[in-house]
């Protein structure tokens, strides 16, 4: 019986960021790997700067290139809202004999309520949630999780205590769409892939509005697993040096 995380998000595009939490959810858990799952559309937001899905998933592939981590484009082939309780159904018949567990932040806890089909994903899996220090104390969520959710601590969720690195997507895509230098935010082949095929353009946001923002470039062969490309591609003598920031932890 193995112990599968999902870790899922719009990616657009992933960051060291998100690199962090994954992995520190994938070792305070004990986690025998994590899947990475690019949204088609989250349901929950607008996402009119949302890149293509092949690309995302290409750019997932050169972050969360540890053997650990599993790309998937089970929701960039679904297309539509990307519900998180189909993706579990779909992962639980995947997966029948496995420990589920579902990745979120302590913001999304706090709102894990009013998601769709709430009570059917609890059944699923179990949650395991980031409490990202300067955020709600771990005993807050504690307590949401067993007074609202009526959740058992070990059995229906797991608070696990995490000092982030601060990132964000679209201040990401703001940076570079103004030039700035993003190396820092991103591994080493996100973020030449970036440099190299990356483009800015401007849209009318409305009529006294102008908007820049960042679009990354089509590209092909990004379906199933894609970190897999990319560890080849670290064998054959690529940087290593985004994956050992993270080794040290």
């Amino acid at each position: 019986m193995k112990r599968i995380g999902l870790f899922g998000g719009t990616f657009n595009p992933p960051h060291l960021g998100h690199l962090h939490l994954a992995t520190q959810a994938m070792r305070q858990a004990k986690l025998d790997e994590v899947i990475i799952m690019p949204s088609y559309m989250p349901p929950h937001k607008d996402a009119p700067e949302l890149v293509s899905g092949s690309t995302r998933l290409t750019l997932c592939g050169m972050t969360f290139s540890d053997t650990h981590f599993r790309i998937s484009d089970l929701e960039i082939r679904r297309g539509g809202k990307s519900y998180t309780v189909e993706t579990m159904r779909t992962l639980r018949k995947l997966y029948p004999r496995d420990e589920l567990y579902l990745i979120i932040g302590s913001d999304m806890l706090l709102s894990f309520d009013s998601w769709y089909c709430a009570d059917e994903i609890l059944s699923l899996c179990t949650l395991l949630v980031l409490s990202r220090e300067n955020e709600l104390a771990p005993e807050t969520l504690r307590e949401y999780a067993v007074r609202t959710l009526g959740l058992t601590e070990g059995v229906g969720f797991m608070i696990l205590e995490t000092t982030p690195i601060v990132l964000s997507s679209t201040e990401i895509r703001r940076a570079i769409a103004a030039g700035e230098d993003v190396s820092a935010s991103l591994s080493d082949e996100a973020y030449e892939y970036i440099k190299v095929k990356g483009r800015v353009f401007v849209i009318t946001a409305n009529a006294s509005e102008r908007k820049a923002f960042y679009t990354f470039p089509e590209c092909c062969g990004c379906s199933g697993d894609v970190g897999a490309a990319f560890r080849r591609r670290r064998r054959e003598g690529v940087s290593r040096r985004s994956a050992a920031r993270y080794n040290e932890k």
